[in-house]
């Protein structure tokens, strides 16, 4: 069996050098997102219930930058996103100047929304000096 801790080393230290390049640069983008349920909707949510918090960028697609899974007992929840979050490595919270953050409580857990899902959004909201985003999960999906 050939021994791979070279090639792993030499990975990891690729990886470390790709993340010291992008805070170098201050590049690298974080959120900090305190997300709740509103009061009126806490009767439909299980504790069990799966939430999804994540990043969409303003160019209209649907693919989130960036997600963090939670449970429903975990409400409110202070979450963040940032680039080690990405969905891929060519589409990063840090490669767009503003992003909206959305919420979703799933009763089966997918990650496509559902109707019957709930959900909350904090609109547009910059991915430089955004402060706490607050994300209030309030709405059905239809």
């Amino acid at each position: 069996m050939p021994d791979l801790a070279p090639y792993i080393a030499q990975q990891a230290q690729k990886n470390i050098d790709k993340t010291r390049s992008i805070f170098a640069t201050g590049s690298a983008a974080s959120l900090e997102v305190r997300v709740r349920l509103s009061p009126a909707l806490t009767q439909r949510v299980r504790p069990t219930d799966t939430v999804f918090v994540y990043a969409l960028a303003d160019d209209g697609s649907r693919m989130p930058l960036a997600v963090q899974r939670l449970s429903a007992n975990q409400f409110p929840a202070t979450v963040y996103l940032d680039d080690s979050m990405s969905m891929t490595p060519s589409r990063r919270l840090s490669d767009f100047a503003h992003v909206s953050i959305d919420a979703r409580v799933s009763a089966t857990g997918q990650a496509r929304p559902a109707p019957g899902d709930l959900t909350g959004s904090s609109g547009p909201v910059s991915t430089k000096d955004a402060g706490v985003i607050e994300v209030t999960i309030g709405e059905f999906v239809r």
